[in-house]
């Protein structure tokens, strides 16, 4: 953990975290008295020196997996308040290189216009029509 800490503090633009089951306050440096460096603490501190934080974190399903994924989301954004902290839930909105607001999953559903799951039916048959004439077959319309 002490290479962690060590690179976390000379980071100079952007840290990527992914994580399954990310504990916030970590000690990244035992045996210390202090919180200094937890880190929650140390990413607020370099955050503070202008590098871009990116976490993504696995949003379990709580009925089956209890990993609290919505804790370690609220701890860090409660420490971390600069606007270059993003938090990435399962989905990335790529319009804005740096997003300001956080979105769920079905917000974002909620946004995209339904389909009716025409594109998939039309590449599946661009597709099957591809792999037939590979083969040597006429394709069947």
């Amino acid at each position: 953990m002490l290479a962690n800490a060590k690179a976390l503090l000379t980071v100079k633009d952007d840290v990527f975290i992914i994580d399954w089951w990310l504990s916030p306050e970590l000690m990244l440096i035992r045996p210390a008295d202090e919180k200094t460096f937890r880190l929650d603490n140390i990413l607020g501190r370099i955050v503070d020196a202008g590098v871009r934080i990116h976490v993504m974190l696995y949003k379990e399903m709580p009925f089956a997996l209890a990993l609290n994924s919505l804790y370690t989301k609220t701890k860090l954004i409660s420490k971390i308040t600069s606007f270059r902290f993003r938090f990435i839930a399962s989905r990335v909105d790529v319009n804005n290189a740096y997003g300001t607001t956080l979105k769920l999953p079905s917000d974002i559903a909620a946004e995209n216009k339904p389909s009716a799951g025409t594109e998939t039916i039309e590449a599946v048959q661009m597709v099957t029509t591809k792999m037939a004439e590979q083969a040597g077959e006429a394709p069947i319309k």
